[in-house]
């Protein structure tokens, strides 16, 4: 019997993550602890409306779900999600289904490593 070799990607997203913890404080600090936990929730459900738009071949929700989370992503100075943003807004329009899925996919693993550490950030503070 051979060996079985299974991968799990792990995309090194720290020094993205350095600067959203720094936003995260100040935006805690300006706007307060419930509206920190609102933008988590609401970055979550986003990953998850997307996620279920591609599941059901609905690409102009698609590319509506990754501009929003293109624009929170740039504002929170998390660059190589931004990127990954636009090229699923970009490829949702196309005909490159195999690119699609993938930069899909990456999407949504690049998003759960935010919404998490925005939650550990979260329950430190407790």
């Amino acid at each position: 019997m051979g060996e079985m070799i299974v991968l799990c990607p792990r995309e090194a997203v720290h020094c993205d993550l350095e600067r959203f913890s720094e936003t995260a404080m100040r935006r805690v600090q300006d706007q307060g602890l419930e509206s920190w936990d609102a933008f988590l929730d609401d970055l979550g459900v986003a990953f998850d409306r997307l996620a279920v738009a591609y599941r059901e071949s609905r690409f102009d929700e698609v590319a509506r779900q990754a501009r929003w989370l293109a624009d929170q992503a740039h504002a929170l100075g998390l660059n190589r999600l931004f990127r990954v943003c636009r090229h699923v807004v970009a490829l949702s329009h196309g005909h490159d289904v195999a690119a699609l899925a993938a930069n899909v996919t990456r999407l949504i693993r690049l998003g759960d490593q935010v919404v998490s550490v925005g939650w550990q950030q979260q329950d430190a503070r407790y």
